[in-house]
């Protein structure tokens, strides 16, 4: 029933291969909680072919129509506020493209209300983050963290997005690169290309669908693809946009996720029926070491209880999920030495000294670490019989 949603959310028709189970045998208060949780909508009644109007329990039905009401609004509303933080960036010289969000359901499930957005992403060059960040700040949005100068120039060089939001208003996330140091995505926001959207009476620009396509994929793996809603983003990209193929295989072998995006369109294929072309679908069959990867991706989409990610846990997918040695390599270093907000705060450095926050890393792991190995070693042994 969860995945006929999800089908219903990226414009397939639901078909025999999900068909929804009775009223009897569902559990109706845990479809619910799992649809917010993954982000999809249930279908209206007319697509579920087994599932007739009265099977369905009246508290469920107004809860989906009071939910889908309020994400057409709530859409509408950050549509709005795009289109004018977009023009008040033009003005200041800012160049602003917006990733996802508005723009993501515009493009590829061709309906604002289709695909629950909860912010704003908006990409810009680093050296325009702090205009950028200012320019917000002087429209009362505030962010959520407070840093030192030498903190801020830490983040600017080891981050990927900073955070600023305002009450009432939404989140706005600057992005100035696509991923963070710990998973590496070559694609550098200056070289990605860019197509026009339509966007309620404004014009925007907004990433091309062959980079949109390996941004998303890029996005889920680094997420361990735990909600459907990204995959259904994939999904609906492939069913709605004529993706040009042989420019999605070269571009993604030339940035090192040739791995990650056939995992993207593995899951979309085979839990959603995205249909793929012969030769993509050889190319992504191409590849031994993606069932394993699949299979540890559908484990955590499908956990029937949610826990946080282990730090071990996230490392061994990432690695498992890059072909490349040199990005295993990236990984592994950026997740040991690359300093992290903790730290940002834990020490609060000048402007010129930031690089130090290369050194507070490590004696902070260490001092952690070395507190818990002291604990264990002064818990008594456990009794034997």
């Amino acid at each position: 029933m969860l995945l006929c949603c999800a089908r219903f959310q990226t414009g397939w028709e639901v078909g025999d291969a999900v068909r929804p189970p009775s009223r009897r045998s569902t559990d109706w208060t845990w479809l619910v909680r799992q649809t917010r949780w993954h982000g999809v909508l249930l279908p209206p009644p007319r697509f579920l072919p087994s599932t007739p109007l009265d099977g369905i329990p009246p508290a469920v039905l107004t809860e989906f129509a009071e939910r889908a009401r309020r994400i057409a609004h709530h859409n509408l509303f950050l549509t709005g506020q795009l289109v004018d933080l977009l023009g008040r960036f033009a003005a200041a010289g800012i160049a602003a493209v917006p990733v996802k969000g508005p723009t993501l359901a515009a493009l590829a499930y061709g309906d604002l209300a289709r695909r629950e957005s909860f912010d704003l992403d908006i990409l810009v060059r680093r050296q325009d983050v702090a205009a950028a960040a200012d320019l917000l700040r002087s429209l009362d949005y505030r962010a959520d963290q407070v840093l030192s100068p030498g903190a801020e120039a830490a983040r600017l060089a080891t981050q990927y997005h900073r955070r600023l939001a305002r009450n009432p208003g939404p989140v706005v996330e600057l992005h100035w690169r696509f991923a963070p140091c710990y998973f590496p995505f070559a694609l550098r926001p200056e070289q990605a290309r860019l197509t026009q959207l339509r966007l309620g009476s404004a014009t925007v620009h907004t990433l091309a669908p062959e980079h949109l396509l390996l941004v998303l994929a890029v996005h889920g793996a680094k997420h361990l693809w735990e909600r459907l809603i990204w995959i259904c983003d994939v999904a609906a990209l492939i069913r709605n946009v004529g993706l040009n193929w042989p420019d999605v295989i070269s571009e993604s072998g030339r940035l090192g996720v040739a791995r990650v995006v056939r995992l993207s369109l593995v899951l979309a294929r085979d839990l959603l029926a995205a249909p793929l072309p012969d030769a993509v679908d050889d190319w992504v069959e191409g590849d031994p070491g993606l069932a394993e990867l699949a299979a540890l991706a559908r484990q955590r989409l499908f956990a029937t209880e949610r826990r946080p990610v282990e730090s071990a846990e996230r490392f061994r997918f990432y690695a498992k999920a890059r072909e490349r040695w040199r990005d295993k390599a990236r990984c592994a270093f950026h997740t040991v030495a690359t300093p992290t907000i903790t730290d940002f705060q834990l020490a609060a450095l000048p402007a010129g000294l930031h690089p130090l926050y290369y050194v507070v890393r490590p004696l902070r792991l260490v001092a952690k670490w070395g507190v818990k190995l002291a604990t264990l070693q002064r818990r008594p042994p456990s009794a034997t019989t």
